[in-house]
């Protein structure tokens, strides 16, 4: 018989254990819609957050599923958006908008990030989208506002 001490291995895979523990807690507490896509554009992980946002299974925004909530006009603008990023192994930033549960359209800012694997290649994405919704509409009023306090300079300037 053989006796090996394998005490390192079993700190090693408790450590990972408890990071990945840690990794999962955070993406499923931040108020935001998190995923891991791998190299053919699918998700291969979401955290709990996106599928009760979308009010889909998680198992449907895998893949390419996740396109089911993207905004029919922007679905191929966003792919051929994220596709040049990967390909350029560049971070992706653009705004996008989600449906909600409820059939309500979100816009969200949607940041991901390439994580690189051996070689230098990109190995996958680690992303975010965030709901910007009331931003956007503050910015929409604030332009209103200031439309209308011109038009009504140029009438008292008549």
């Amino acid at each position: 018989g053989t006796v090996r001490d394998i005490t390192a291995r079993k700190r090693a895979e408790a450590a990972v254990a408890e990071s990945e523990a840690r990794f999962r807690t955070l993406a499923n507490t931040l108020p935001a819609l998190i995923f891991v896509a791998d190299g053919e554009h699918g998700n291969t992980w979401v955290n709990d957050r996106f599928p009760q946002f979308a009010g889909l299974p998680a198992e449907q925004l895998l893949g390419q599923g996740w396109a089911a909530a993207l905004h029919p006009e922007e679905r191929e603008t966003v792919r051929a958006a994220a596709w040049a990023s990967w390909n350029a192994g560049r971070p992706f930033e653009q705004q996008m908008r989600f449906r909600r549960a409820d059939g309500a359209w979100r816009w969200h800012l949607v940041r991901g990030t390439p994580v690189r694997g051996e070689g230098g290649a990109v190995a996958q994405w680690v992303g975010a989208a965030v709901d910007i919704q009331d931003l956007v509409e503050a910015r929409e009023a604030l332009a209103a506002s200031r439309r209308a306090v011109e038009e009504a300079n140029a009438a008292l300037e008549r």
